[in-house]
């Protein structure tokens, strides 16, 4: 919010940064609406697009008294072009040391990502991540978009190997856990901010870990499956992850931390989610 809240500045709009940072904890259910509304809104950069002004218009609605439509259009370019690069992402503190270890013991790494086609070249790869990874899907730019079962099934076909030797880390159920259910690949949900740790809200049935490195010992238990409630798999070292690593960059400064949104680890298969906004 407070990078949205400089650019809206720029373009003559005053936007509070403290209001829309409320926001955003509300805005996270117009990700599941556009979704059930559209099953392939992810699947061109254009509905992409659409979509994210949509989202940043929700939030200056929130955060702005007067948004003068001209202004307005400029302000949300701007916003999607930040956000299609490294600098408005920053990885989570586990995120690089989490994928080092994963390569270490000879996992393979991939990324299957609802994003747009610049995903690769202009986030995963300034920040560190696509080093790590054996390939990367974006949705749009293979015209396929989680829960789609075609579209793991174009990851497994990258990574070849069967879904039964890939686990998927995903921190939306319906689009990462479900979606790689339907094509026979078990899913585990990261729960960054422990949502289901309110006892009020029914726990989804799945593997939940509330940070990435978590799934390091999953992976060490995979071998005992009678321990642990994780579908057999042959060896920790054919096993596959899918796992968001960044969210959008909050600091002010040109430097920025990341951990993005990654899909694919093992001597084969994983996804992770990396970043965050910053």
């Amino acid at each position: 919010p407070g990078q949205i809240a400089e650019i809206a500045a720029l373009h003559g709009i005053n936007a509070d940064p403290a209001l829309m940072t409320a926001a955003m904890h509300e805005a996270g259910g117009l990700f599941n609406t556009a979704l059930q509304a559209d099953a392939d809104i992810w699947a061109s950069e254009a509905k992409v697009h659409k979509f994210w002004d949509s989202y940043y218009t929700h939030l200056l609605e929130y955060g702005a008294s007067d948004l003068p439509a001209d202004k307005v259009a400029l302000a949300l370019e701007a916003i999607y072009e930040l956000y299609n690069t490294h600098l408005g992402w920053q990885l989570y503190p586990e995120v690089m040391d989490t994928l080092d270890a994963l390569k270490r013991r000879g996992y393979h790494i991939g990324i299957i990502s609802d994003w747009g086609a610049r995903l690769a070249g202009r986030i995963m790869g300034p920040l560190g991540v696509a080093d790590h990874c054996d390939f990367i899907i974006a949705s749009a730019a293979v015209g396929l978009s989680k829960p789609s079962a075609a579209l793991f099934n174009l990851a497994l076909g990258r990574a070849n190997v069967p879904p039964e030797q890939v686990v998927m880390v995903g921190d939306n159920y319906l689009s990462d856990v479900l979606g790689a259910r339907g094509a026979g690949i078990e899913g585990i949900l990261l729960d960054r901010w422990k949502h289901y740790a309110d006892p009020a809200i029914p726990r989804p049935d799945c593997l939940l870990i509330n940070a990435l490195d978590e799934l390091l010992g999953i992976l060490d238990l995979s071998s005992r499956p009678s321990d642990f409630e994780l579908a057999p798999l042959p060896s920790r070292e054919r096993v596959g992850v899918r796992v968001n690593l960044a969210q959008p960059a909050i600091r002010k400064q040109p430097h920025r931390r990341c951990d993005g949104d990654a899909s694919c680890v093992s001597k084969h298969l994983a996804s992770c989610q990396l970043t965050h906004p910053e």
